[in-house]
């Protein structure tokens, strides 16, 4: 094993098991707008940020996983609302989610401090029915944490059927 490849063995095991501020300690130890510039470890942490994220709501963590997200985060559901700030957020989780979710997530695409997730979603409604959702959720990170997230969702009744 080269000392390259040891190196980034030791970050990748070091993301897995990073916490957010973990996460962004890293990033500013290593120098900040560099780190930045290193697109293969960025998309790694940015993707290593969301799953933990991901895995803190599938949880019902949601204080947890707003630790991943900027204190001005501002979520923008087209064609439905904007969410500003953690508090907006914090209260929309708490409607929105009677349990937390089920979430499929089939691709992700990374792009800079961009990161884009294709998946589905299943989510209990206070009727007690279950809805299922396509989505496109277009993430922009910023020193670390998830700054702004553009969600195209599209209500599919048969996602068996839906070939992402």
């Amino acid at each position: 094993m080269t000392t390259d490849s040891f190196d980034k063995l030791a970050i990748s095991r070091y993301i897995s098991d990073a916490s957010a501020d973990d996460l962004t300690s890293l990033m500013h130890k290593t120098g900040g707008d560099n780190f930045k510039n290193n697109h293969n470890t960025m998309t790694a942490t940015n993707q290593s940020i969301l799953t933990k994220a991901n895995e803190a709501i599938a949880k019902g963590n949601y204080e947890e996983f707003l630790q991943y997200c900027t204190d001005d985060t501002k979520w923008t559901f087209v064609g439905d609302q904007v969410l500003t700030g953690k508090e907006a957020v914090r209260i929309w989780m708490s409607n929105e989610y009677i349990e937390p979710p089920q979430n499929e997530v089939k691709h992700l695409i990374s792009e800079k401090e961009y990161l884009t997730v294709l998946g589905y979603l299943t989510v209990m409604r206070k009727n007690g029915t279950r809805d299922q959702f396509s989505y496109c959720d277009v993430w922009k990170f910023r020193d670390g944490k998830m700054a702004e997230l553009v969600a195209f969702v599209i209500e599919s009744t048969d996602l068996k059927d839906t070939k992402l």
